[in-house]
């Protein structure tokens, strides 16, 4: 006979039980002194219910044989998939116009470069000869270079 692993032990009556390990052994602790009745049971097999007799100080060993059960169940099937998890992603979206950009200007030609670079997530670098404009996008950083 093989071990029936993780087997349910229940002591009628009683709000204890315990269930078995993989080696089919189990320990009940604060049983009541006395005769007391105990039930087996696990999925597959026939459920036991014996009756022994607990000794104060005394551990009480129980050896139980479950049989397989003969009784046919109805099958499950199960239909699994994962839902695809939406994210809504806030974008944002700034319109620059002539008008715009003159507000940008330091008493000269309107400056593109100084109104994009004022812009949220944008960063430039450059000196006179060549300017570059990085703009991040989400958790990448798409690069843009203009020259002048």
């Amino acid at each position: 006979m093989e071990p029936v692993p993780y087997a349910n032990i229940v002591v009628e009556g009683k709000n204890v039980g315990a269930t078995t390990n993989f080696d089919g052994y189990f320990q009940v602790n604060k049983v009541p002194v006395g005769l007391q009745t105990i039930t087996v049971s696990f999925l597959g097999f026939e459920s036991k219910t014996i009756e022994t007799r607990i000794y104060r100080n005394k551990p009480t060993t129980v050896k139980v044989y479950l049989s397989e059960s003969t009784q046919m169940l109805n099958t499950v099937d199960l239909n699994i998939e994962r839902a695809e998890k939406k994210v809504k992603v806030n974008t944002a979206v700034v319109t620059l116009n002539p008008k715009s950009i003159e507000t940008f200007s330091a008493g000269g030609d309107p400056d593109l470069m100084k109104a994009i670079a004022v812009l949220p997530g944008v960063v430039t670098t450059g000196d006179q000869g060549a300017s570059c404009i990085f703009v991040a996008v989400l958790q990448y950083k798409t690069s843009c270079c203009w020259m002048e």
